[in-house]
């Protein structure tokens, strides 16, 4: 008689309210993750460089191109043509771009041909892909 399993089992709610909450009212993606339209962009991560940062291969991120890169931010930046997602590091040498492989980076100075596309505010990541 002790293995029995009783038959009310109380389920936790989760998220209570919130499907009542979502059915109120649309939610729009621009409207939450994009700031100044006219100066924001959408770019696809390639490769898992910045993985640790939480931009993972496939992910899109929202880039504003209007705002000044800070310490820490994570960049758009164009190096010798080559477009890359890398976080903007302020060093005791300077500034450097760093991937998210911290011996991997690239020190900035006055001869780094280097050209600011924007600072990602916000990623997008799909977990299933649409089926075609």
């Amino acid at each position: 008689m002790g293995d029995e399993v009783p038959r009310k089992t109380a389920l936790p709610k989760g998220f209570a309210g919130s499907y009542d909450d979502a059915m109120r009212g649309s939610l729009d993606l621009n409207q939450l993750l994009v700031s100044r339209p006219a100066s924001t962009y959408f770019v696809r991560v390639e490769g898992d460089n910045m993985a640790s940062q939480g931009a993972y291969a496939g992910d899109i991120l929202i880039v504003d191109r209007s705002l000044s890169p800070k310490n820490e931010d994570v960049v758009i930046v164009v190096i010798d043509g080559e477009m890359l997602v890398r976080q903007l590091s302020d060093t005791a040498a300077g500034r450097a771009l760093v991937s998210g492989d911290t011996n991997s980076s690239i020190d900035l100075n006055e001869d780094t041909n280097i050209e600011f596309w924007g600072v990602a505010t916000a990623s997008i990541r799909q977990f299933r892909k649409a089926q075609s």
